[in-house]
């Protein structure tokens, strides 16, 4: 049984413009892979940056949005919701210590 596939990317000459494109422009975007355009145009650049993604999340890189690649995008943003939702704060409390009155009192005697 071969690969199902999501998305297979147009060819580079009948590119209209797709919002499933423009998705996938998108995410490239956010995970730093695409510095192009978000036009909805699938282009030869868009397929290679896919292709830089695919292999950093640790599928085989094929150049379409097919389930592997969904899936180890999901996984990903999972893990990166779990490592942000741990947060601490941290609270510092300065108090002044009370003031200290000294009284002397001084006993004269007469005679």
């Amino acid at each position: 049984m071969g690969t199902r596939r999501i998305r297979d990317p147009p060819s580079a000459s009948s590119s209209p413009v797709d919002s499933q494109t423009a998705a996938v422009q998108t995410v490239l975007t956010l995970t730093g892979y695409w510095t192009g355009p978000v036009d909805g145009i699938w282009t030869d650049e868009l397929t290679d940056s896919l292709m830089e993604f695919q292999t950093a999340l640790g599928v085989e890189a094929t150049g379409a949005v097919d389930a592997a690649t969904l899936a180890a995008f999901e996984e990903a943003v999972a893990a990166a919701k779990t490592s942000t939702a741990t947060t601490t704060t941290t609270t510092t409390t300065t108090t002044a210590a009370p003031a200290t009155t000294t009284t002397t009192a001084a006993t004269t005697s007469t005679t």
